[in-house]
């Protein structure tokens, strides 16, 4: 089962090849002014609304009896119970396959990171947006997934060179963590020798790089530059 908590609150159920697509009515006291052209902006779920999400898909959860497979949602229109979501699926079962959190407000990037890393999650974590003002003491994360996408613009404020190598992921996606050419040596130094071995991909800002230092002690094959290479992730 698949969820999302956004302002159309839904559940996703597969059964065989075919997915039902079931609303979730949350009984917000504040109605949503459909006709404001801003109205997905300025939404915010009441506490009161993320109680009775949480209650219908705990119900659809032992009806259907299925875990819940993946977590979508909007920390802005969750905000201030981001956390609270977390530790309710902590709480009630021992893993996830794919967990996305989309937000632009300031929530507690550090507390959502720490609570990201007990989930046990198995396949996908997407973190994206968190701006600038998302910054404080380094979290030291360890991660370990199929796949992880973090998108922010600070990224360095938390997370370090010695992070990323003791990251466990096929698929890394840094976005705009830079490395300048003494980290990129360092880096592919340690994964020629073993460090996040199962890793295929990597994508992460380069500040100029001076080739020299960029292969200092790595063997290297010159290709021609003409040769392109394709990556698809599953």
């Amino acid at each position: 089962m698949e969820v999302s908590f956004w302002i159309n609150s839904r559940a996703f159920v597969l059964d065989g090849t075919e997915e039902h697509v079931i609303d979730i009515p949350y009984g917000q006291k504040n109605r949503v002014n459909w006709e404001d052209e801003n109205h997905e902006s300025n939404f915010i779920f009441e506490d009161i609304s993320i109680r009775n999400i949480i209650w219908m898909f705990e119900q659809m959860s032992y009806v259907f009896n299925t875990d819940i497979h993946r977590i979508a949602m909007s920390a802005d229109q969750c905000f201030g119970n981001v956390s609270r979501i977390l530790c309710w699926l902590n709480y009630r079962q021992r893993s996830i396959e794919d967990l996305r959190i989309d937000f632009n407000t300031l929530e507690d990037i550090a507390n959502i990171i720490s609570l990201c890393q007990t989930l046990n999650i198995k396949r996908i974590l997407d973190i994206a947006n968190f701006s600038e003002s998302h910054t404080g003491k380094r979290l030291n994360p360890k991660f370990e997934m199929d796949n992880l996408w973090l998108r922010a613009n600070n990224l360095d404020q938390w997370i370090t060179l010695d992070n990323i190598m003791d990251f466990d992921c096929i698929h890394v996606d840094l976005t705009s963590f830079a490395f300048t050419s003494s980290d990129m040596n360092r880096y592919l130094k340690a994964w020629v020798n073993g460090c996040n071995f199962r890793m295929t991909y990597l994508n992460l800002g380069l500040r100029p790089l001076d080739h020299k230092i960029l292969t200092d002690g790595v063997e290297v094959d010159e290709v021609n530059a003409s040769i392109v290479r394709s990556y698809n992730s599953k």
